[in-house]
C-alpha cells in the first residue's frame, strides 16, 4: 500500500453526492468558504501528527492508504459539524473509533507502511526526558510540630 493524498472522490465513498452538496450549499448560504478542503488538510494533519510519532512520514500531503478509512470517518463529522447539520450516531461512533485507530497508530499497536519517498518533516515525536517533579525533602513525618 502507499501513501496517498485524499481527494474529494474518496470523500464520495464516505458520503452521498447529495449530502456533500447540502453541506457545500449551508456553508455558502451562511457566507463560508467551502468547507471540503479545509476539512480533509486538517484532518490530513492529524493523522499524520499520529502517525509521525512512532513511524516516517510520507512527502507532501499524504496518509497512509491503510488509513484512508480513518480519516474519512472523521472529515465528514467535522464538515456537518461546522455547517450545523446532524451527525448521526453512526457517523459519531465511527468518528470515536477513528480517533482510537490514530491512538494505536501513534502507540505503535497498529502499523502503517513505510513511505517510498519520505518527508523531510521533522516528527512531533518525544524530543526529551518527561518532566518530572523533584524529590521532596520534606514529608509529612518531617513537619511534625510546626
Amino acid at each position: 500500500m502507499a501513501w496517498i493524498p485524499i481527494t474529494e472522490n474518496n470523500l464520495l465513498t464516505a458520503m452521498s453526492g447529495d449530502e456533500l452538496a447540502g453541506v457545500r450549499a449551508a456553508a455558502l448560504a451562511n457566507a463560508q468558504e467551502d468547507p471540503v478542503a479545509p476539512s480533509i488538510a486538517a484532518v490530513i494533519g492529524q493523522v499524520r501528527g499520529y502517525v509521525g510519532r512512532k513511524h516516517t512520514l510520507g512527502a507532501g500531503a499524504t496518509i497512509p492508504e491503510k488509513l484512508l478509512a480513518t480519516a474519512l470517518d472523521l472529515i465528514v463529522p467535522r464538515m456537518l459539524n461546522r455547517v450545523n447539520l446532524d451527525i448521526s450516531s453512526g457517523r459519531v461512533t465511527a468518528a470515536e473509533d477513528a480517533k482510537k485507530t490514530l491512538d494505536d497508530v501513534a502507540s505503535g499497536r497498529f502499523n502503517v507502511e513505510e513511505p517510498e519517498t519520505a518527508t523531510p518533516e521533522v516528527s512531533a515525536g518525544v524530543i526529551g526526558p518527561a518532566i518530572s517533579a523533584p524529590k521532596r525533602r520534606f514529608t509529612r513525618k518531617d513537619q511534625d510540630g510546626i
